[in-house]
């Protein structure tokens, strides 16, 4: 049988303030946290892994989770967290950050852009307001990154991979690709992430040719317009000629009585 890791130093304390603050109401964990289902620890003693999904949490997020400095993966999604979300860019092993389906508001901290082993980033289906910190666009190590459902505004920033390539919405993003943005109310330009071009942030990018042929439709509709009002008021003069020349015929042909 295998000896029962040690939690390191006051993990378990740590652990404790963040249920409270968490509002977390279902089974407390045991005197050794490191034994608890909803976490797990390396060989040290460190938490690493937090799984407090699905679990009707109600609170806030609170800053005490930046003491859990080896933690890899935080899963908090499908809750009622509200307030913002802290400072918490002493977790500098963060790989994976799991935060969507929350009530959570405000700005996305730009904090978050010091996390530099994060990798995948879910922040969708809150009410998060402002901007995207360029400094989202900064992340070395970061491959997924969602958005969507909140009242995020402002433009895109020049986001791309750890391989340099652009992290950007395929046609308004979709959960199969790697960053999504719809339901919110973008403005300014962005990256278009198929023709690595600059766009309009509230419309899809429209086809080369297509724009093109737009284009040149639009620049040639005033001299048609021109030629056909020419062609209308020849009509019409002609008309109104036929008209008069009937009627002088008739007054001639018209027999005055005499008396």
């Amino acid at each position: 049988m295998s000896t029962p890791v040690k939690p390191k130093g006051t993990q378990c304390n740590d652990i404790s303030t963040i249920l409270t603050a968490l509002k977390y109401n279902g089974d407390k964990p045991p005197s050794n946290c490191c034994e608890w289902a909803a976490l797990s620890c390396n060989a040290d003693g460190a938490v690493v892994r937090l799984w407090l999904s699905d679990t009707q949490l109600t609170g806030t997020i609170p800053g005490a989770l930046g003491n859990l400095t080896s933690l890899q993966e935080l899963w908090l999604f499908n809750n009622r967290l509200t307030g913002t979300i802290p400072d918490l860019q002493k977790l500098a092993n963060i790989q994976v950050m799991r935060l969507y389906n929350n009530l959570l508001s405000g700005p996305i901290p730009a904090s978050l852009g010091a996390l530099t082993t994060l990798d995948s980033l879910d922040l969708s289906g809150n009410q998060l307001t402002g901007a995207i910190p360029d400094a989202l666009g900064k992340l070395p190590s970061l491959t997924s990154l969602f958005l969507q459902n909140n009242t995020l505004t402002g433009p895109i920033p020049d986001l791309r991979t750890k391989d340099g390539c652009h992290l950007l919405p395929q046609n308004g993003g979709s959960s199969s690709t790697p960053l999504c943005f719809s339901g919110n109310n973008r403005s300014g330009k962005c990256y278009d992430g198929i023709k690595d071009t600059v766009k309009d942030c509230g419309a899809l990018p429209a086809p080369a040719q297509a724009s093109d042929q737009t284009a040149d439709t639009s620049s040639g509709s005033f001299p048609t317009l021109i030629v056909g009002i020419c062609a209308a008021v020849v009509v019409v003069l002609t008309v109104m000629g036929f008209m008069v020349r009937r009627r002088s015929r008739n007054v001639k042909s018209i027999t005055v009585p005499t008396a």
